[in-house]
Protein backbone atom coordinates (compact mmCIF):
# COMPACT_ATOMS: atom_id res chain seq x y z
CA UNK A 1 0.00 0.00 0.00
CA UNK A 2 1.41 3.47 -1.16
CA UNK A 3 0.42 6.68 1.51
CA UNK A 4 0.38 10.09 -0.63
CA UNK A 5 2.94 12.76 1.15
CA UNK A 6 2.11 15.77 2.63
CA UNK A 7 4.51 17.73 0.96
CA UNK A 8 5.17 18.17 -2.44
CA UNK A 9 7.52 21.12 -2.93
CA UNK A 10 10.92 21.35 -2.20
CA UNK A 11 11.52 23.40 0.80
CA UNK A 12 15.53 23.61 0.26
CA UNK A 13 17.70 22.35 -2.41
CA UNK A 14 20.35 20.27 -0.24
CA UNK A 15 19.65 18.16 3.32
CA UNK A 16 22.92 16.37 4.79
CA UNK A 17 21.97 14.31 7.62
CA UNK A 18 25.17 13.88 10.03
CA UNK A 19 25.85 12.40 13.62
CA UNK A 20 27.45 14.84 15.17
CA UNK A 21 26.69 18.80 15.28
CA UNK A 22 30.13 19.71 17.15
CA UNK A 23 33.39 20.14 14.81
CA UNK A 24 33.79 16.06 14.76
CA UNK A 25 35.47 14.85 11.77
CA UNK A 26 32.23 14.21 9.21
CA UNK A 27 30.75 17.27 10.66
CA UNK A 28 34.18 19.19 9.42
CA UNK A 29 33.90 17.60 5.70
CA UNK A 30 30.08 18.05 5.49
CA UNK A 31 29.94 21.75 6.67
CA UNK A 32 32.58 22.45 4.26
CA UNK A 33 31.13 21.53 1.16
CA UNK A 34 27.23 22.75 2.74
CA UNK A 35 29.30 25.70 2.59
CA UNK A 36 30.53 26.23 -0.23
CA UNK A 37 27.13 25.02 -1.73
CA UNK A 38 25.45 28.21 0.42
CA UNK A 39 27.87 30.41 -1.12
CA UNK A 40 26.71 29.92 -4.46
CA UNK A 41 23.05 30.26 -3.77
CA UNK A 42 21.96 27.11 -2.85
CA UNK A 43 19.51 26.51 0.16
CA UNK A 44 21.19 23.57 2.50
CA UNK A 45 20.13 22.10 5.92
CA UNK A 46 22.37 20.47 8.23
CA UNK A 47 20.49 18.26 10.93
CA UNK A 48 20.52 14.95 12.51
CA UNK A 49 20.98 11.23 11.14
CA UNK A 50 18.49 10.20 14.55
CA UNK A 51 15.62 12.35 12.56
CA UNK A 52 16.59 12.04 9.18
CA UNK A 53 13.78 9.77 7.54
CA UNK A 54 11.13 12.36 8.56
CA UNK A 55 13.35 16.03 7.79
CA UNK A 56 13.50 13.79 3.97
CA UNK A 57 9.52 14.03 4.63
CA UNK A 58 9.30 17.29 5.60
CA UNK A 59 11.31 19.16 3.80
CA UNK A 60 11.59 17.28 0.32
CA UNK A 61 14.99 18.26 -0.11
CA UNK A 62 16.32 17.74 -4.16
CA UNK A 63 19.75 16.16 -2.69
CA UNK A 64 20.72 13.97 0.13
CA UNK A 65 24.46 14.56 0.73
CA UNK A 66 25.80 12.36 3.63
CA UNK A 67 29.67 11.98 4.40
CA UNK A 68 29.36 8.57 4.85
CA UNK A 69 27.02 6.24 3.92
CA UNK A 70 28.47 2.67 4.66
CA UNK A 71 29.63 2.91 8.06
CA UNK A 72 26.45 2.57 10.13
CA UNK A 73 23.20 1.30 9.51
CA UNK A 74 20.86 3.78 10.12
CA UNK A 75 23.07 6.05 6.72
CA UNK A 76 22.77 2.99 4.42
CA UNK A 77 18.99 2.83 5.40
CA UNK A 78 18.59 6.79 5.12
CA UNK A 79 20.17 6.98 1.88
CA UNK A 80 18.40 4.17 0.08
CA UNK A 81 15.05 5.42 1.67
CA UNK A 82 15.38 8.93 0.25
CA UNK A 83 16.51 7.72 -3.41
CA UNK A 84 13.65 5.40 -3.18
CA UNK A 85 11.61 8.10 -2.76
CA UNK A 86 13.25 10.30 -5.72
CA UNK A 87 15.47 12.42 -4.14
CA UNK A 88 19.27 12.42 -5.89
CA UNK A 89 21.56 11.62 -3.69
CA UNK A 90 25.47 12.09 -3.05
CA UNK A 91 28.07 10.46 -0.49
CA UNK A 92 31.79 10.98 0.23
CA UNK A 93 33.95 8.01 1.86
CA UNK A 94 34.98 8.63 5.59
CA UNK A 95 37.59 6.11 5.83
CA UNK A 96 38.66 6.29 1.82
CA UNK A 97 42.36 5.03 1.83
CA UNK A 98 41.09 1.69 0.95
CA UNK A 99 43.55 -1.43 1.10
CA UNK A 100 44.90 -2.97 -1.44
CA UNK A 101 45.62 -6.68 -2.07
CA UNK A 102 42.97 -8.32 0.02
CA UNK A 103 39.60 -8.48 -2.59
CA UNK A 104 37.60 -9.45 0.66
CA UNK A 105 38.80 -6.17 2.99
CA UNK A 106 38.48 -4.31 -0.29
CA UNK A 107 35.00 -4.89 -0.64
CA UNK A 108 34.41 -4.38 2.69
CA UNK A 109 35.60 -0.96 2.55
CA UNK A 110 33.91 -0.33 -0.12
CA UNK A 111 30.33 -1.48 1.15
CA UNK A 112 30.52 -1.94 4.84
CA UNK A 113 26.86 -2.33 5.85
CA UNK A 114 25.50 -1.77 2.13
CA UNK A 115 24.43 -5.77 2.28
CA UNK A 116 22.40 -5.40 -0.70
CA UNK A 117 26.00 -4.03 -2.45
CA UNK A 118 23.81 -1.64 -5.02
CA UNK A 119 24.57 2.16 -5.01
CA UNK A 120 22.02 3.98 -4.47
CA UNK A 121 22.80 7.37 -4.64
CA UNK A 122 23.49 9.10 -7.99
CA UNK A 123 27.08 10.06 -7.12
CA UNK A 124 29.64 8.69 -4.97
CA UNK A 125 33.36 10.59 -4.38
CA UNK A 126 36.40 8.55 -3.42
CA UNK A 127 40.17 10.08 -2.16
CA UNK A 128 42.07 8.96 -4.94
CA UNK A 129 42.68 7.39 -8.31
CA UNK A 130 44.02 4.76 -6.56
CA UNK A 131 41.19 3.70 -4.31
CA UNK A 132 38.65 4.21 -7.67
CA UNK A 133 40.67 1.90 -9.65
CA UNK A 134 40.29 -0.48 -6.87
CA UNK A 135 36.96 -0.48 -6.90
CA UNK A 136 35.61 0.23 -10.22
CA UNK A 137 38.32 -3.28 -10.66
CA UNK A 138 35.79 -5.20 -8.47
CA UNK A 139 32.62 -3.59 -9.43
CA UNK A 140 33.02 -2.32 -13.24
CA UNK A 141 29.11 -1.31 -13.28
CA UNK A 142 30.23 1.85 -10.64
CA UNK A 143 31.82 2.90 -13.52
CA UNK A 144 30.41 6.78 -13.83
CA UNK A 145 28.82 6.72 -10.32
CA UNK A 146 32.06 6.37 -8.32
CA UNK A 147 34.46 10.15 -8.94
CA UNK A 148 37.42 10.90 -7.35
CA UNK A 149 37.51 14.49 -5.33
CA UNK A 150 40.23 13.95 -3.25
CA UNK A 151 40.37 13.76 0.55
CA UNK A 152 37.56 16.37 1.57
CA UNK A 153 37.78 16.05 5.36
CA UNK A 154 41.95 17.43 4.81
CA UNK A 155 40.88 20.83 3.34
CA UNK A 156 40.29 22.39 6.31
CA UNK A 157 44.14 21.72 7.21
CA UNK A 158 44.57 23.81 4.48
CA UNK A 159 42.12 26.41 5.05
CA UNK A 160 44.18 27.37 7.94
CA UNK A 161 43.84 25.96 11.96
CA UNK A 162 44.00 28.93 14.41
CA UNK A 163 44.18 27.82 17.85
CA UNK A 164 44.94 29.00 21.09
CA UNK A 165 47.24 26.01 23.15
CA UNK A 166 47.07 28.04 26.04
CA UNK A 167 43.56 28.73 26.33
CA UNK A 168 43.09 24.97 25.37
CA UNK A 169 45.07 23.46 28.30
CA UNK A 170 43.46 25.85 30.40
CA UNK A 171 39.91 24.23 29.24
CA UNK A 172 41.46 21.11 29.57
CA UNK A 173 42.50 21.31 33.52
CA UNK A 174 46.40 20.68 31.95
CA UNK A 175 47.60 24.50 31.84
CA UNK A 176 50.91 23.28 34.22
CA UNK A 177 52.40 21.47 30.81
CA UNK A 178 54.67 22.98 28.38
CA UNK A 179 55.22 19.54 26.35
CA UNK A 180 52.20 17.63 24.68
CA UNK A 181 52.36 14.32 23.03
CA UNK A 182 49.65 13.17 21.15
CA UNK A 183 48.62 9.99 20.38
CA UNK A 184 45.83 9.07 17.72
CA UNK A 185 44.27 5.83 19.45
CA UNK A 186 42.69 2.99 17.02
CA UNK A 187 40.01 0.88 17.34
CA UNK A 188 40.37 -2.72 18.36
CA UNK A 189 36.58 -2.60 18.92
CA UNK A 190 35.91 -4.71 15.35
CA UNK A 191 37.91 -8.00 16.79
CA UNK A 192 35.52 -8.18 19.57
CA UNK A 193 32.07 -10.14 18.72
CA UNK A 194 29.75 -7.91 21.01
CA UNK A 195 30.96 -4.69 19.13
CA UNK A 196 28.00 -4.78 16.55
CA UNK A 197 30.75 -3.68 13.81
CA UNK A 198 32.51 -7.48 14.14
CA UNK A 199 29.67 -9.03 12.17
CA UNK A 200 30.78 -6.92 9.17
CA UNK A 201 34.59 -6.54 9.43
CA UNK A 202 35.69 -9.15 12.05
CA UNK A 203 35.58 -12.09 8.69
CA UNK A 204 38.03 -10.17 6.58
CA UNK A 205 40.78 -11.03 9.17
CA UNK A 206 41.42 -14.60 9.75
CA UNK A 207 41.86 -16.56 13.11
CA UNK A 208 45.63 -15.70 12.95
CA UNK A 209 45.60 -11.84 12.56
CA UNK A 210 42.50 -11.58 15.00
CA UNK A 211 44.57 -13.11 17.72
CA UNK A 212 47.31 -10.87 16.74
CA UNK A 213 45.28 -7.52 16.59
CA UNK A 214 44.10 -8.21 20.20
CA UNK A 215 47.36 -9.01 21.81
CA UNK A 216 48.91 -5.84 20.04
CA UNK A 217 46.11 -3.76 21.64
CA UNK A 218 47.44 -5.38 25.30
CA UNK A 219 50.98 -4.43 24.13
CA UNK A 220 49.95 -0.75 23.10
CA UNK A 221 48.57 -0.52 26.28
CA UNK A 222 51.64 -1.49 28.33
CA UNK A 223 54.38 0.47 25.97
CA UNK A 224 51.64 3.54 26.82
CA UNK A 225 51.76 3.32 29.86
CA UNK A 226 55.18 2.88 30.83
CA UNK A 227 56.41 5.76 28.35
CA UNK A 228 53.72 8.01 30.15
CA UNK A 229 55.13 6.85 34.05
CA UNK A 230 58.77 7.53 32.73
CA UNK A 231 57.55 10.90 31.31
CA UNK A 232 55.68 12.77 34.32
CA UNK A 233 56.20 16.38 33.15
CA UNK A 234 55.05 15.48 29.48
CA UNK A 235 50.97 15.57 28.96
CA UNK A 236 50.43 12.82 27.00
CA UNK A 237 46.64 13.98 24.85
CA UNK A 238 44.96 10.62 24.08
CA UNK A 239 42.20 11.12 21.30
CA UNK A 240 39.86 8.20 20.56
CA UNK A 241 38.44 7.12 17.12
CA UNK A 242 35.31 8.74 16.79
CA UNK A 243 33.35 5.01 15.55
CA UNK A 244 35.10 3.30 18.34
CA UNK A 245 32.07 1.50 20.16
CA UNK A 246 34.01 0.01 23.18
CA UNK A 247 35.26 2.87 24.91
CA UNK A 248 39.19 2.40 26.50
CA UNK A 249 38.94 -1.06 26.32
CA UNK A 250 39.10 -0.79 22.80
CA UNK A 251 41.48 1.88 22.50
CA UNK A 252 44.30 0.45 24.11
CA UNK A 253 43.93 3.19 26.82
CA UNK A 254 41.75 1.34 29.90
CA UNK A 255 42.66 2.72 33.33
CA UNK A 256 45.59 5.22 31.91
CA UNK A 257 43.31 8.32 32.78
CA UNK A 258 44.22 8.31 36.26
CA UNK A 259 47.64 8.95 35.51
CA UNK A 260 47.89 12.96 36.31
CA UNK A 261 49.43 13.41 32.96
CA UNK A 262 47.10 12.30 30.64
CA UNK A 263 43.69 13.49 28.85
CA UNK A 264 41.56 11.47 27.18
CA UNK A 265 39.01 12.65 24.33
CA UNK A 266 36.65 11.47 22.22
CA UNK A 267 34.44 13.82 20.69
CA UNK A 268 35.15 16.87 23.00
CA UNK A 269 37.96 18.24 21.13
CA UNK A 270 38.18 18.12 17.61
CA UNK A 271 40.87 16.35 16.02
CA UNK A 272 42.60 19.43 14.17
CA UNK A 273 42.77 20.84 17.50
CA UNK A 274 44.43 17.82 19.22
CA UNK A 275 46.85 17.81 16.42
CA UNK A 276 47.40 21.40 16.70
CA UNK A 277 48.10 21.27 20.47
CA UNK A 278 50.67 18.61 20.21
CA UNK A 279 54.44 18.97 19.47
CA UNK A 280 54.58 15.17 18.32
CA UNK A 281 51.70 13.40 17.31
CA UNK A 282 52.03 8.86 17.59
CA UNK A 283 49.83 6.32 16.10
CA UNK A 284 49.17 2.56 16.01
CA UNK A 285 47.60 3.04 12.96
CA UNK A 286 46.34 6.15 11.41
CA UNK A 287 45.38 8.51 8.72
CA UNK A 288 45.68 11.44 11.31
CA UNK A 289 49.12 10.73 10.92
CA UNK A 290 48.67 12.32 7.27
CA UNK A 291 46.80 15.22 9.06
CA UNK A 292 49.97 15.81 11.07
CA UNK A 293 51.85 16.28 8.17
CA UNK A 294 49.92 18.55 6.51
CA UNK A 295 49.80 21.14 9.33
CA UNK A 296 53.93 20.46 10.21
CA UNK A 297 53.88 18.28 12.87
CA UNK A 298 56.02 15.08 13.07
CA UNK A 299 54.50 11.74 13.61
CA UNK A 300 55.63 7.71 15.00
CA UNK A 301 54.60 4.62 15.37
CA UNK A 302 53.82 2.61 18.22
CA UNK A 303 53.81 -0.89 17.23
CA UNK A 304 55.07 -3.21 20.17
CA UNK A 305 55.01 -6.33 17.69
CA UNK A 306 56.74 -4.19 14.62
CA UNK A 307 55.09 -2.56 11.84
CA UNK A 308 54.57 -5.70 9.65
CA UNK A 309 50.89 -6.38 9.70
CA UNK A 310 47.28 -5.94 7.74
CA UNK A 311 47.52 -2.20 7.17
CA UNK A 312 47.38 1.12 5.20
CA UNK A 313 50.28 2.78 3.01
CA UNK A 314 50.83 5.76 5.40
CA UNK A 315 52.75 3.73 7.93
CA UNK A 316 55.67 4.05 5.47
CA UNK A 317 55.79 7.94 5.94
CA UNK A 318 56.68 7.90 9.87
CA UNK A 319 59.40 5.89 11.76
CA UNK A 320 58.26 2.99 14.27
CA UNK A 321 59.52 2.33 17.78
CA UNK A 322 58.36 -0.97 19.08
CA UNK A 323 59.49 -0.40 23.61
CA UNK A 324 58.73 2.07 25.70
CA UNK A 325 62.87 2.51 26.07
CA UNK A 326 62.50 3.32 22.32
CA UNK A 327 59.59 5.85 22.33
CA UNK A 328 61.32 8.07 25.72
CA UNK A 329 64.51 7.93 24.03
CA UNK A 330 63.03 9.47 20.61
CA UNK A 331 61.17 12.18 22.70
CA UNK A 332 63.79 13.13 25.06
CA UNK A 333 65.83 13.80 21.63
CA UNK A 334 63.28 15.69 20.06
CA UNK A 335 62.19 17.88 23.05
CA UNK A 336 66.13 18.65 22.61
CA UNK A 337 66.70 18.35 18.50
CA UNK A 338 63.16 19.74 17.40
CA UNK A 339 62.91 16.00 15.59
CA UNK A 340 62.28 12.61 15.96
CA UNK A 341 65.03 10.10 14.61
CA UNK A 342 64.32 8.66 11.68
CA UNK A 343 61.09 11.33 10.86
CA UNK A 344 63.46 13.58 8.34
CA UNK A 345 64.49 10.72 6.03
CA UNK A 346 60.90 9.84 5.21
CA UNK A 347 60.56 13.24 3.55
CA UNK A 348 59.95 11.65 -0.45
CA UNK A 349 58.13 8.58 1.02
CA UNK A 350 55.48 11.19 2.85
CA UNK A 351 55.30 13.91 -0.63
CA UNK A 352 54.38 11.04 -2.76
CA UNK A 353 51.46 9.11 0.11
CA UNK A 354 49.78 12.78 0.34
CA UNK A 355 49.04 12.01 -3.63
CA UNK A 356 48.50 8.58 -3.48
CA UNK A 357 46.28 8.60 -0.64
CA UNK A 358 44.59 12.18 -0.94
CA UNK A 359 44.95 12.89 -4.68
CA UNK A 360 45.44 16.83 -3.71
CA UNK A 361 46.52 18.70 -1.26
CA UNK A 362 45.46 22.24 -2.26
CA UNK A 363 42.39 22.56 -0.04
CA UNK A 364 39.87 22.73 -2.62
CA UNK A 365 38.39 19.05 -2.69
CA UNK A 366 35.21 19.97 -1.09
CA UNK A 367 35.00 22.74 -3.57
CA UNK A 368 35.06 19.44 -6.50
CA UNK A 369 32.49 17.83 -4.61
CA UNK A 370 30.00 20.69 -4.17
CA UNK A 371 30.54 21.66 -8.49
CA UNK A 372 29.21 18.09 -9.26
CA UNK A 373 26.15 18.46 -6.83
CA UNK A 374 25.52 21.36 -8.38
CA UNK A 375 25.92 19.86 -12.18
CA UNK A 376 23.54 16.79 -10.43
CA UNK A 377 20.78 19.41 -9.41
CA UNK A 378 21.28 21.29 -13.23
CA UNK A 379 20.85 18.39 -14.90
CA UNK A 380 18.12 16.68 -12.76
CA UNK A 381 14.47 19.31 -12.67
CA UNK A 382 13.08 19.17 -9.06
CA UNK A 383 9.95 17.54 -8.15
CA UNK A 384 7.53 16.02 -5.39
CA UNK A 385 8.65 12.96 -3.27
CA UNK A 386 7.30 9.56 -4.58
CA UNK A 387 5.16 8.02 -2.12
CA UNK A 388 6.18 6.02 0.89
CA UNK A 389 5.15 2.23 1.16
CA UNK A 390 3.57 1.21 4.09
CA UNK A 391 7.37 -0.01 5.20
CA UNK A 392 8.99 2.91 4.77
CA UNK A 393 6.32 5.14 6.84
CA UNK A 394 6.40 2.66 9.61
CA UNK A 395 10.07 2.69 9.54
CA UNK A 396 10.14 6.70 9.71
CA UNK A 397 7.34 6.80 12.45
CA UNK A 398 9.43 4.80 14.51
CA UNK A 399 12.80 6.74 14.24
CA UNK A 400 10.73 10.46 14.47
CA UNK A 401 9.16 8.59 18.01
CA UNK A 402 12.38 7.66 19.38
CA UNK A 403 13.78 11.54 18.35
CA UNK A 404 10.96 13.06 20.08
CA UNK A 405 11.11 11.09 23.37
CA UNK A 406 14.91 11.68 23.14
CA UNK A 407 13.66 15.26 23.09
CA UNK A 408 11.40 15.61 25.55
CA UNK A 409 14.45 14.04 27.92
CA UNK A 410 17.08 15.48 26.68
CA UNK A 411 18.60 19.22 28.40
CA UNK A 412 18.62 22.05 26.09
CA UNK A 413 17.11 20.87 23.23
CA UNK A 414 20.09 18.32 22.47
CA UNK A 415 18.73 15.07 21.18
CA UNK A 416 21.50 12.14 20.56
CA UNK A 417 23.88 15.92 21.69
CA UNK A 418 23.00 16.96 18.34
CA UNK A 419 22.28 21.02 18.52
CA UNK A 420 21.08 23.08 15.50
CA UNK A 421 22.18 25.91 17.14
CA UNK A 422 25.60 24.31 17.47
CA UNK A 423 25.68 23.09 14.12
CA UNK A 424 24.70 26.70 12.61
CA UNK A 425 27.60 28.68 14.61
CA UNK A 426 30.17 26.41 13.02
CA UNK A 427 28.75 26.64 9.64
CA UNK A 428 29.15 30.39 10.02
CA UNK A 429 32.97 29.99 11.59
CA UNK A 430 33.71 27.83 9.16
CA UNK A 431 32.53 29.83 6.30
CA UNK A 432 34.61 33.21 7.65
CA UNK A 433 37.50 30.89 7.51
CA UNK A 434 36.38 29.33 3.78
CA UNK A 435 36.27 33.10 2.35
CA UNK A 436 39.25 33.82 3.57
CA UNK A 437 40.82 31.04 1.98
CA UNK A 438 39.48 31.66 -1.42
CA UNK A 439 39.87 34.93 -1.44
CA UNK A 440 43.60 34.51 -0.11
CA UNK A 441 43.78 32.35 -3.53
CA UNK A 442 42.40 34.85 -5.41
CA UNK A 443 39.57 32.68 -6.63
CA UNK A 444 35.39 34.32 -7.15
CA UNK A 445 32.53 31.74 -7.00
CA UNK A 446 32.15 31.87 -10.98
CA UNK A 447 36.15 31.08 -10.87
CA UNK A 448 35.64 28.35 -8.20
CA UNK A 449 33.14 26.54 -10.52
CA UNK A 450 36.01 25.29 -12.60
CA UNK A 451 37.43 22.64 -10.13
CA UNK A 452 35.58 19.78 -10.62
CA UNK A 453 36.21 16.65 -9.54
CA UNK A 454 38.06 13.98 -12.37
Amino acid sequence: MDFKVSRIHNKIDVLNLEWTSGPSRDRVMATLVCNYLRRQGFSVGEYSVHDGLDEINELCPRLLFMTNTIGARENFEIMRYAVQRGVLGVSLIVEGNIREGDADLESAMIWGWNHDRVLYEDLHFQWSERTRRITLRQHPELKGKVLISGGVGFDNYKIGITVDRSEILRSLGKAEYTKVVGVGCWDFGIFYPEDSRHEVWGKYYDETAQKNFKADESRFHDLLEQTITRNPSVLFLLKEHPGVLLGRKASGIDGLDHYDNVIVLKNELPIDQCIAVSDVWLVYESTTALEAWLIGKQTALLNPSGRDFPRDVLHQGSPDYATSDEVCDALQYFFSNDTLPGFMERQGKRDSLIEEVIQWGDGLNHVRVGNEILELLRQKPPGPLKNENTSERLQRWRQHVRWMIKSWSADKSTPYGFSRQEVNKFASEMQVRQTAFYDHLGLKPMELLNIRAI
